[in-house]
């Protein structure tokens, strides 16, 4: 059924926003729309499996147990200051009021970091509300980590590897995607 096109009534002309505005398309792929307060990557396989000092075992284990966001989560919470790395990366960054995860897809994972109170996902079928996300209001104090975090993945990635555009988004609200 993927891109099964669906043609038009006849002499009904079809909505102007709907894809081939002719034909419509059926839709196949289970997608989540996830809403945030804070920053995320514009662009995949930009941040490497180890960084520099870091054995490749350890690296690659945990990699295997937790995945892109675990490894990504792990990183910038030893960069945050996390008392030791056996301690639970998403813990930490819980406590410090944020949530590390992807978005995209697992095959070409993008990852965000947000306010993890304003992160809200929906799958498709599961509507969900935004009247609580819409009366948020963000503090000075709840930002500070996040440019932090801003700053820790604006250095993984050398700005002469950018490519005409930074890999990060600013701080603020973001609308993505995540499709399995």
């Amino acid at each position: 059924m993927c891109e099964e096109e669906v043609p038009s009534r006849e002499g009904i002309p079809s909505h102007p926003c709907l894809p081939g505005r002719g034909r419509r398309k059926a839709m196949s792929v289970n997608t989540d729309a996830i809403l945030f307060y804070g920053f995320c990557g514009q662009a995949d396989d930009m941040l490497p499996v180890v960084e520099d000092g870091e054995e490749d075992y350890t690296a690659s284990v945990r990699w295997e147990e937790e995945g892109y966001a675990g490894e990504m989560a792990h990183r910038l919470a030893v960069h945050l200051g996390m008392p030791a790395p056996k301690d639970d990366a998403a813990d930490y960054l819980a406590a410090l009021g944020l949530c590390v995860n992807v978005h995209c897809s697992e095959d070409s994972p993008m990852l965000y970091v947000g306010l993890g109170r304003t992160v809200k996902v929906a799958s498709r079928g599961n509507p969900e509300s935004l009247t609580v996300v819409m009366a948020v209001t963000i503090t000075d104090k709840e930002v500070v980590p996040l440019r932090m975090a801003l700053e820790w993945a604006k250095k993984l990635i050398p700005q002469e590897e950018w490519h005409k555009k930074s890999p990060w988004t600013e701080i603020g609200w973001w609308l993505v995607s995540y499709w399995e």
